[in-house]
């Protein structure tokens, strides 16, 4: 089996919609110290893992993200600040995927090879960021979250008019009838370990893909200042976490977790079907992050 583990690496205040830096300003950071405990676990277990890096990340922290590289995990683009894609013009994304690119390499010294959009944004409302990401040298993309049965459950092939790229999303579970989305982290810390391992274990007799996306804030039981949140905002950033490192250590004891990059090969003999944006679902981010 496929067995993948992603990261999105990003403070947990950047992944607030509509939150700016005016608002990212006095609130503790804490990537660095998430990811050193992350990057000692997985070379513990002998796991790997893909991290999508934001470039403000890679700017404030190139330490960090350098000693990831060291360890050998896949070191990968989120984009440079964490918006929406289909509120930016072309040439800002553009420009910002140029930036978070030489931010990541300066730090890495290796290639940058994949993209994941903030927030999951890469619609057909953002079709064009296809073209993009093609003509900045990017291999593949792991921007679409399969939410709906008639979306692809593994790797595929995204087309729109301006190129096709390899997508590679998170994988849903199919149980009794039901759509699980066993990759999200939010799934991950709240369900409990037997019960998730059990749900995982079904993969095999469906497609035989598993691909589990996390964000280091995740993993961590750490008091955030939650000023300014919702209701619903709160709950996400609090629920589960205070079990979620223990989990992550039986999940890596468990599941032979590897990187994007170290099973490309595998990934695009397994992508045998093309498809247009328009025969999508996917997940409305956006909206569901605003209620509350």
């Amino acid at each position: 089996m496929i067995a993948l583990l992603s990261f999105d690496v990003e403070e947990w205040f950047h992944a607030v919609p509509g939150f700016s830096g005016d608002d990212w300003r006095g609130r503790q950071s804490t990537v660095e110290a998430e990811l050193d405990a992350i990057n000692d676990r997985l070379v513990e277990s002998g796991r790997s893992a893909t991290f999508f890096v934001l470039g403000e990340v890679a700017r404030s922290h190139p330490a960090a993200i350098r000693r990831l590289a060291e360890s050998g995990f896949e070191v990968a683009s989120h984009g440079s600040g964490h918006r929406f894609l289909h509120e930016l013009a072309p040439d800002e994304f553009r420009s910002g995927l140029r930036d978070s690119v030489a931010r990541i390499e300066d730090a890495t010294g290796t290639k940058v090879r994949g993209y994941r959009a903030p927030m999951w944004s890469l619609t057909a409302k953002a079709a064009w960021a296809i073209e993009v990401l093609l003509d900045e040298g990017i291999e593949y993309d792991s921007s679409f979250f399969p939410l709906d049965k008639r979306d692809p459950s593994g790797p595929f092939w995204l087309r729109s008019g301006a190129g096709t790229i390899l997508e590679i999303p998170p994988a849903p579970v199919w149980w009794r009838g039901h759509r699980l989305a066993m990759c999200l982290g939010m799934t991950f810390r709240n369900l409990p370990w037997k019960l998730y391992r059990g749900l995982v274990r079904l993969l095999p007799r469906h497609f035989k893909y598993y691909h589990l996306y996390l964000h280091p804030w995740e993993l961590t039981s750490a008091r955030r200042d939650l000023s300014g949140l919702g209701w619903m905002q709160r709950y996400y950033f609090r629920a589960g976490r205070r079990r979620s490192w223990a989990k992550f250590r039986e999940a890596t004891d468990t599941f032979a977790y590897t990187s994007i990059a170290d099973r490309i090969d595998d990934i695009r003999r397994a992508a045998g079907i093309s498809v247009p944006f328009d025969r999508l679902e996917g997940l409305d981010l956006q909206r569901i992050c605003r209620i509350g």
